[in-house]
């Protein structure tokens, strides 16, 4: 990395632009402490100054120049399309880079034109992110066809890239043929054909998929009818071990079948199924869960329309289960104060000790008044999702 600085310095004078003081400081570093490879964030979402075309161009005709390059982090930027032919030189040059983030920019599916062949032929990139970009389903499509072609990508997040339930389908495709994707981010597909047609694709691809361990399909408009084959590949897959559903119009029906599947399930440890329609039924179905599972350790139930009948479920399923240690429920309506004085017991009794919840109770003298919810203090709170 040695004198790359000084020429980041010197292209930024001949294109008579500030240098980036972040990137800057980031090659010194490397310099002084005689580092050999680069790991290259900056995030725009916080940070007071946005890369624009012109400012990466810039920094991308310095690492041209040498060094080892490891990672590229750019997400929450202002960076379009003319620089993509750029990010590929240096995807089709490098042997070092693995992760590729490019989210939250303002690329499009032509963009993605300059780049599926690089990714396609790129034999060290192992993470690849375009989420949060109108790339449509010509551009998912580019990067599913080059997953095909890839033999190193395991990590791949195409939510919120106005994917259509179509590439879902064909995304589904693949994970029944090939067993290298271990992470998939789909989150927020649109229904331009059947949601449930393209969700029971895509899970049915699922139960013969052995290399899946983290699947995010939130907003994915799964409802119940494909809800009940999401639970039949959660009784035969042995590998996922984090699933993130959450608003997905999911009731006490689909509900019931995954509480079911999740009886005998193995692996999975976490599950945000928070968002959906699971009600007391659904409530009570997860607590014969808790009692009968031994190895998810993260649940997340919040914004579910449960009420008090589906807490006290939980609460007293609770302590015969040993595996959970974070558990979201905010967001639901509890307000029946002796269930409430359940809970507090809950909070009170051994099972507390190892375990995090997302909320506390409060009893006032008055007992007609309602006990009064407060939310747990952040540096106690459970956490599901990171």
């Amino acid at each position: 990395m040695q004198g790359l600085s000084e020429a980041y310095q010197e292209n930024c004078k001949a294109a008579s632009i500030p240098p980036n003081e972040e990137f800057l400081n980031e090659l010194q570093e490397l310099e002084n402490n005689s580092q050999a490879t680069l790991d290259f964030r900056l995030d725009g979402g916080i940070t007071y100054q946005k890369l624009e075309d012109r400012d990466f161009s810039v920094i991308i005709d310095t690492l041209k120049k040498g060094g080892c390059i490891h990672s590229i982090k750019v997400p929450h930027n202002n960076l379009t399309d003319l620089i993509l032919p750029g990010i590929a030189q240096l995807i089709s040059h490098s042997d070092s880079i693995t992760e590729i983030d490019l989210s939250s920019n303002q690329f499009t599916a032509d963009g993605i034109k300059l780049l599926s062949e690089s990714i396609s032929q790129s034999q060290s990139l192992t993470h690849l992110s375009f989420a949060y970009n109108d790339i449509g389903d010509e551009g998912c499509l580019l990067i599913i066809n080059a997953l095909r072609v890839n033999r190193t990508i395991t990590n791949i997040n195409l939510s919120n890239t106005g994917m259509t339930h179509n590439a879902l389908t064909i995304l589904g495709s693949i994970i029944g043929q090939i067993n290298r994707l271990k992470v998939i981010y789909i989150d927020t597909p649109y229904p331009k054909i059947s949601p449930d047609v393209a969700a029971r694709r895509f899970l049915l691809s699922l139960r013969v998929n052995d290399s899946i361990q983290e699947l995010s399909l939130a907003g994915a408009r799964i409802g119940d009818d494909s809800a009940v084959h999401l639970a039949d590949a959660l009784a035969e897959n042995k590998t996922l071990t984090k699933l993130r559903i959450r608003s997905n119009s999911i009731s006490c029906v689909g509900a019931e079948k995954i509480a079911k599947a999740l009886k005998e399930n193995k692996t999975l440890e976490v599950l945000d199924i928070s968002g959906n329609r699971l009600g007391d039924k659904g409530a009570e179905a997860f607590a014969e869960m808790l009692v009968k599972n031994s190895h998810l350790q993260r649940l997340d139930l919040q914004l579910n329309g449960i009420h008090g009948v589906g807490l006290l479920a939980i609460c007293k399923a609770l302590p015969a289960n040993t595996s959970i240690s974070d558990l979201c429920l905010w967001g639901n309506h509890f307000v029946d104060r002796s269930v409430m004085e359940e809970y507090a017991k809950l909070l009170e009794g051994p099972r507390a000790q190892t375990l995090l919840l997302d909320f506390t109770v409060h009893f006032s003298n008055d007992d007609e008044k309602n006990p009064y919810l407060a939310r747990t203090a952040i540096e106690d709170s459970p956490v599901v999702w990171e």
